[in-house]
Parts: C-alpha cells; sequence; structure tokens
C-alpha cells in the first residue's frame, strides 16, 4: 500500500513556518500559564480516569520513561533491565533476554 504523504508534508511544513515565525518574533512562553495548564489537564484525567477504564475494562497508565531504548549493539535496553528486575526480585533467570 503506498502512502500518500503531501497533506501531511503541508501541514508539518505550515506548523514549522509559524513556528520560526514566532521564534523570529521573540514570542514569548508563559512558563505559569502553562503550568497552570497542565495542572487543569491533569486533573481533567484523573476525573474521567475511572470512566475510561470501566469503557475500555482496562487502562494502562506509563510509569515512567525510557530515555535510551536501545544498547549500542541494536538490542533493547528495556528488556535487559527488565530481566535484571526480574532476576533480583525471584533469585533466579527469568528467562527473558
Amino acid at each position: 500500500m503506498k502512502v500518500d504523504w503531501k497533506l501531511p508534508m503541508r501541514i508539518e511544513h505550515r506548523v514549522a513556518k509559524i513556528i520560526a515565525a514566532q521564534e523570529r518574533a521573540a514570542w514569548q512562553f508563559r512558563l505559569q500559564l502553562a503550568e497552570q495548564r497542565v495542572a487543569e489537564l491533569e486533573n481533567m484525567a484523573q476525573e474521567i480516569e475511572p470512566a475510561i477504564s470501566e469503557m475500555l475494562g482496562h487502562y494502562y497508565v506509563a510509569k515512567g520513561q525510557v530515555d535510551k531504548p536501545f544498547t549500542k549493539s541494536g538490542k533493547l535496553a528495556v528488556r535487559q533491565t527488565l530481566a535484571r528486575m526480574l532476576v533480583g526480585l525471584s533469585g533466579r533467570s527469568s528467562g527473558i533476554r
């Protein structure tokens, strides 16, 4: 299946132009207002979480961020970390590679 990238590219280029114009005009970022908005959105998310869980039957919440998902050799670093955690918990190898 061939994907038509024309529209997404036009949108991306338009957004890049807008951002560049904001940077040139020294667009001010209001940190305090941004922090307030983040708090509002987090409260909204907490309020709707039970309804989402009920509707979907489950709801995944990310517990952290993986900054370096791959090792230098190209293998998944997350699996190694998970394996180390499981070995530490059980005292024996988990079989995860």
